[in-house]
């Protein structure tokens, strides 16, 4: 028989029971001779099928040996491979196997194992994957991620575990990937073409393909986005976390640029540069971090009063807002709030106060020197008058028996009238200064003595 074939029967002295069992129809399903000699018997193309695999595909199982299960090394993941799976499209024969033309020139014809050499695919990009028989594992190859960050610390698949286990993303790749890729586990921000949000794949005939996929041109911003009006904004807003792609610092990461040499020097600590700066240089708006002037706005609002010496001393912002050193304290620019500044009124002259957009109550600022007020819209409306604060309904039972007078004439430092404050730094500054004319004002105490109004006297207030 191993004659017809071309063979010597000594030099190959098994083949021609292996033959005939394989090739005469033992159970293997090859079209049978009929007792016919071989040359009128055996067909001129053999189908893969007809000693593995099934009528679906040549792909076991089964096996050469007839095994079906997935976990016999023989049958294994073929079938995940070369069927269209949740991740990428079909793995041709080719990507793992010699394909051979005729049964003579199969590699494994000498009935050993099938011969394992790896395609161009599983070599893209310089990868040298490797297949280790007595454990079962691929290693090293660009199909699971052999070429990526972190490959020496992943395992390889193994080839008889087709349980969904090795599908995940990060059986592949770091999820973000690490090394230079931005810090960013939405994929979809770059590669939307291919996967989308969770990591699910769209197109998997473009998902471990050789190519990596980057939408824009591989840009992530639209052009034109170092525009200041754009990218900017977008930050301000909280629309993408810059930190993810720029690094921690913004001071770049891998491949990815920093902010730093585009900004100009001191911008970290420089708060006009992202909002304020009209009125004044104390970063306090406008403009504001969304790009609003009016005072209509929200962002906007009294701000420039508040920061201004007029009928109170020029208020730090860390009166109504918390200290930050730079762009990067916490609680400023990357917080749960884009958009909005935190109000804490931890600063505020009295050490109370609560803020509930749009406005102030329980605060010292806009009460009556004795009670805490309230101020309910932090937008402008009518100009505040003295009565605004601290209106004659409110006033203490002494206050009451000298509306005669006027503020002057016991606050001298502070007023000039009752309408007129002379001395902003005394006004709203968390004290009551007193000062007379002609007369001694024991704070301890709260009396008065000397004055003209009760002679010597030390009455109490």
């Amino acid at each position: 028989m191993a004659r017809h074939l071309g063979f010597r029967s000594n030099a190959v002295p098994w083949l021609g029971g292996f033959l005939l069992a394989a090739l005469c129809g033992c159970g293997l399903g090859l079209v049978a001779c009929d007792r016919q000699p071989l040359s009128e018997g055996l067909p001129d193309h053999p189908d893969c099928s007809s000693c593995h695999g099934s009528a679906v595909n040549s792909a076991p199982p089964r096996g050469i040996d007839g095994a079906t299960s997935t976990d016999r090394i023989g049958v294994g993941a073929h079938q995940a491979h070369l069927l269209a799976g949740t991740v990428a499209a079909p793995v041709a024969c080719t990507e793992c196997h010699l394909l051979p033309t005729s049964l003579l020139d199969h590699p494994s014809f000498d009935g050993g194992p099938a011969l394992v050499v790896f395609g161009p695919l599983a070599t893209t990009g310089g990868a040298m994957p490797a297949w280790d028989r007595n454990l079962a594992q691929c290693s090293n190859g660009y199909c699971h991620g052999g070429t990526l960050f972190g490959a020496e610390a992943r395992p390889g698949p193994i080839w008889t575990r087709v349980d969904g286990s090795q599908l995940v993303c990060t059986a592949c790749h770091g999820f973000p990937p690490g090394g230079s890729h931005p810090a960013d586990s939405r994929c979809e921000a770059c590669h939307g073409e291919v996967v989308g949000a969770g990591g699910v794949i769209l197109v998997k005939e473009r998902h471990i393909d050789g190519i990596v996929d980057v939408q824009g041109g591989g840009r992530f911003h639209p052009e034109g986005y170092a525009d200041p009006a754009l990218h900017g904004a977008d930050t301000n807003r909280g629309v993408s976390n810059c930190k993810a792609c720029h690094g921690a610092d913004l001071g770049g990461s891998g491949t990815t640029i920093g902010c730093d040499p585009c900004h100009q020097q001191g911008w970290r600590t420089n708060c006009v540069y992202c909002h304020g700066g009209i009125d004044n240089s104390t970063g306090a708006p406008p403009v504001d971090i969304l790009g609003g002037t009016a005072t209509s706005a929200l962002g906007v609002g009294s701000h420039t009063s508040h920061v201004s010496r007029t009928n109170h001393a020029a208020y730090a912002c860390t009166v109504c807002h918390a200290a930050i050193t730079d762009v990067l304290s916490d609680g400023h620019l990357f917080d749960s709030t884009p958009g909005r500044a935190e109000v804490v009124l931890s600063g505020a002259p009295g050490g109370t106060g609560r803020y509930e957009a749009p406005g102030c109550s329980e605060i010292y600022c806009h009460g009556t020197g004795r009670t805490n007020g309230s101020a309910p819209n932090f937008v402008p409306g009518a100009p505040l008058s003295c009565t605004s604060c601290h209106p004659a309904a409110t006033q203490s039972s002494g206050h009451l028996w000298h509306t005669s007078f006027g503020c002057e004439t016991c606050h001298a430092t502070v007023v000039s009238s009752s309408t007129q404050v002379v001395n902003p730094d005394l006004h709203v500054n968390g004290s009551v200064e007193v000062s007379m004319a002609a007369g001694v004002w024991d704070a301890t105490a709260q009396t008065c003595s000397d004055t003209a109004c009760h002679g010597a006297g030390a009455l109490p207030w």
